[in-house]
């Protein structure tokens, strides 16, 4: 893992807490294939362990995609960590 990921890490205190629902498990593997297989936690914000606004823009498409979920970049920046994220997907698609 590199130093200004183990920073941002110490900086949230943000453990490495695995996804917990299905939602959350699908947007963990887009997520982990967007920053290149670094791991990333459901509670970690994604804006300080390396996502950047193109990322965002490219999850957004996923989500629009794999759960027919059309999000803003706004929504995904007001609930920036996976457990957020999955539980405005879920809360959209009810």
């Amino acid at each position: 893992m590199n130093d200004s990921l183990e920073s941002a890490r110490e900086h949230t205190g943000s453990a490495q807490v695995q996804p917990d629902t299905t939602t959350e498990r699908t947007i963990t593997e887009w997520v982990r294939g967007l920053l290149k297989g670094h791991e990333v936690g459901r509670a970690e914000n994604l804006f300080l362990v390396g996502g950047h606004s193109l990322m965002a823009a490219q999850l957004l498409a996923k989500v629009k995609e794999g759960f027919a979920v059309k999000l803003t970049l706004r929504q995904l920046f007001a609930a920036p960590t996976i457990a957020e994220l999955a539980a405005l997907v879920d809360r959209e698609r009810a």
